[in-house]
């Protein structure tokens, strides 16, 4: 593994793990976010997001110990932010703190996909 990969994988996984805390309740999302998770249904599925993240970042996890799992986590990694970013558009609709959640997003897709580029036609196995 490349020191290209290496970061990728480093990224992706610090991005995904940062918002594992919101599983521990609405102040913790409160602060993730900027917006005040009062209704229960609305909380329990932001907690159960964050979960779901945090299981990506144990992927990254695994995959920079495991080669045969980097392409995997590179892909997945790449399903999430870019889901997030194309369900974000137009940024003039969200507060200040999920604009730039986007657009850390945004910086991650290039490393992911430098990463993942890096994996498929530059690495010889």
């Amino acid at each position: 593994m490349t020191w290209i990969t290496t970061l990728s994988l480093l990224l992706g996984t610090i991005i995904h793990a940062l918002p594992v805390t919101g599983a521990l309740g609405a102040t913790w999302l409160q602060k993730l976010y900027g917006i005040e998770f009062s209704e229960p249904n609305t909380l329990l599925l932001m907690q159960h997001r964050a979960l779901l993240f945090g299981v990506v970042a144990l992927v990254f996890v695994y995959a920079l110990f495991q080669p045969d799992y980097r392409v995997f986590a590179l892909v997945l990694g790449l399903i999430s932010t870019v889901g997030f970013v194309v369900l974000a558009m137009p940024f003039e609709h969200y507060n200040a703190l999920v604009v730039r959640v986007a657009k850390i997003d945004w910086v991650l897709i290039v490393f992911l996909v430098i990463g993942l580029l890096n994996e498929l036609f530059f690495l010889k196995r």
